[in-house]
């Protein structure tokens, strides 16, 4: 479904039930409404579209296969760090974000090579980093963000940047459920033995 000009997903939600892949890039989405149905769904890919609002990247909370998504060059990336104003909680993942490696490899200077791969990750302190950390505080369960493999170093700046929306309300319900759950019992004390003389 790429390429076609798309508004609207109207009646992706027919696919609910064996829909595992979605690509809609380079299209005119502002929404992702009906994405939150696919309950199959592991990858999506919707770059370069007119996402803006981070409640779009929140709706996919709910989708528990989703491993993957592609959301380059949406305003949503450039909305944390990269001049567009700054997202929810940006300066709390900057300070969260860890220290971008010293020498050559820095921001913008990894070889062409190095940087056309798929799994080499962003350097940690750049707008493309912060953007990553936070889809990770909506989506803490995904493996890969814009084809690159998510890292433990991001994935700790996330959660030490807190969750975000579903995400958010998931991790305190499981923690409420903890904190009231009764203790456990430990087991009955063993009968003494008695031996004869």
């Amino acid at each position: 479904m790429a390429r076609n000009a798309l508004r609207r997903l109207d009646g992706v939600e027919a696919a609910a039930g064996s829909l595992q892949q979605l690509w809609v890039s380079y299209n005119g989405l502002e929404r992702l409404a009906g994405v939150e149905s696919l309950g199959k769904l592991k990858v999506l890919f919707a770059m370069h579209n007119r996402l803006a609002a981070w409640a779009e990247v929140e709706r996919l909370a709910g989708l528990c296969d989703l491993e993957e998504v592609a959301f380059a060059g949406n305003p949503l990336e450039i909305s944390v760090g990269g001049g567009g104003g700054g997202g929810a909680g940006a300066a709390g993942v900057a300070a969260a974000a860890p220290a971008a490696p010293a020498g050559p490899k820095a921001a913008g200077t990894a070889p062409a090579s190095e940087s056309a791969s798929t799994t080499t990750p962003a350097p940690a302190s750049s707008a493309s980093s912060l953007y990553r950390i936070e889809i990770l505080r909506r989506l803490p369960r995904l493996v890969k963000i814009d084809g690159s493999s998510v890292t433990a170093a991001e994935r700790a700046a996330a959660t030490a940047a807190g969750l975000v929306g579903p995400a958010a309300v998931a991790a305190a319900a499981a923690a409420a459920a903890a904190a009231t759950a009764p203790p456990s019992q430990p087991p009955p004390p063993a009968s003494p033995s008695v031996t004869a003389a």
